[in-house]
């Protein structure tokens, strides 16, 4: 950044110039004046690998996002499930599911990190983002190790065994098709990193930790209000005003962030559900399609359905921290026997509770809803279901077969 001094405002930032007018009459000198920069020039100060990284989002090369997105996840997954279930039929239908969903997220999602809150959020912590991004180059380079070993050993397998169920599964262009989907995926997945692996991961970490960080200032300002509350000095709409201040800045933020971010963080929790449920009755056709019962078909489908299981419970309790951290501290709110009789006394205690579950920074978005304790509970409930009943199924037929 610049030596000058950057100051929030709205959804720009301004720094102080020397204005001296030597030209003034009466040998005055104007106050300093704050010059308004744009998003644009704002990021133009920034890191060069913070300014590469909103360059490359994918809200600002959604034509590209199709081809790589096509030789990333449809092309590979395509084949993998044709191999997996030895039908090019249904190589093509997940291909082509697995390919509109992420695109559909994408178009949808609408989301630039490089303007508002979001550039607000780098430029405050530009080294800590820095070091982060660093720091994600490891973690890539395994992901895209471990995820070339997972989507391409079963097609490799044709190329090395000539007597393979799945030899001709493409026709005359099977091998061809195989290795194409092998040379493309890596530099497909080199671009599908940079346009939504950085920022984006990013910020699904660092969102929920901002989050926490704004609650707990706010409810510590509320405790600090209600604790100098006064009958006698009648103190309380000065108490209340300097409520509200705090109020209005928190509540502006959490309606921003979650505008923003709710189509995405739906999509992307629902495609997770949506996978792992798919891929879990996959699992158990396999296993018990007894014509064609291959132990490391059925151990692949099993692995990616409890992958799937496991993004979605990661991405959920990031989504829900927020709301675990809203119910600790508005409890401890409550419960404070300091504050109970001064509660009372400026809102009344029913008033008071309506108050705080009416705030918009009680839990992040998902598709308009809120991400509260509750609804994981309800989710988690459907989710144990849907598992518990293929596995029932799957005991069941084992334990037939072995009678």
């Amino acid at each position: 950044m610049s030596n000058a001094a950057v100051h929030q405002t709205s959804s720009k930032y301004s720094f102080q110039e020397s204005n001296d007018n030597n030209n003034d009459k009466n040998n005055k000198t104007t106050e300093p004046t704050r010059k308004i920069l744009s998003d644009e020039e704002i990021s133009a100060k920034l890191s060069p690998i913070i300014q590469d990284a909103l360059a490359w989002q994918g809200y600002r090369h959604k034509a590209l996002q199709i081809p790589i997105n096509f030789f990333s996840v449809g092309l590979p997954s395509g084949v993998l499930f044709a191999c997996i279930f030895n039908s090019f039929a249904i190589g093509i239908l997940f291909g082509v599911i697995l390919f509109v969903m992420t695109i559909v997220t994408i178009i949808l999602a609408n989301l630039d990190y490089g303007k508002g809150v979001f550039l607000e959020m780098i430029v405050k912590d530009e080294n800590y983002v820095v070091t982060r991004f660093e720091a994600m180059k490891k973690k890539y380079l395994l992901g895209s190790i471990t995820s070339f070993i997972l989507l391409q050993s079963l097609p490799f397998l044709i190329l090395v065994d000539p007597t393979n169920a799945n030899v001709n599964l493409f026709g005359s262009y099977t091998k061809f098709i195989i290795i194409g989907n092998m040379i493309t995926y890596p530099i497909a997945y080199h671009f599908l990193r940079k346009s939504s692996g950085q920022m984006g991961a990013y910020f699904a970490g660092k969102i929920p930790i901002a989050w926490e960080q704004k609650i707990v200032r706010y409810t510590n300002v509320i405790r600090e209000s209600l604790l100098k509350y006064d009958i006698e000095q009648n103190n309380k709409d000065l108490l209340l005003n300097e409520i509200f201040k705090m109020h209005s800045e928190v509540e502006k933020w959490a309606f921003e962030v979650n505008k923003k971010t709710s189509a995405v963080k739906g999509l992307i929790a629902s495609s997770m559900f949506l996978l792992a449920a798919i891929f879990t009755i996959c699992t158990g056709v396999l296993q018990l399609d007894k014509t064609n019962n291959d132990g490391f078909k059925v151990t692949v489908m099993g692995l990616f359905a409890c992958l799937m299981l496991f993004f979605f419970i990661i991405i959920m309790k990031m989504y829900t921290a927020p709301s675990v951290v809203w119910n600790r501290e508005t409890k401890a709110l409550l419960s404070d026997p300091r504050l109970a009789y001064r509660i009372e006394e400026m809102f009344g205690k029913n008033q008071f509770k309506q108050l705080l579950d009416n705030h918009e920074l009680k839990a992040q978005r998902l598709l308009g809803l809120q991400g509260t304790t509750d609804r994981l509970f309800k989710i988690a409930g459907t989710v144990g279901s849907i598992f518990g009943i293929v596995a029932y199924f799957l005991i069941r037929e084992e334990l037939r077969t072995l009678m």
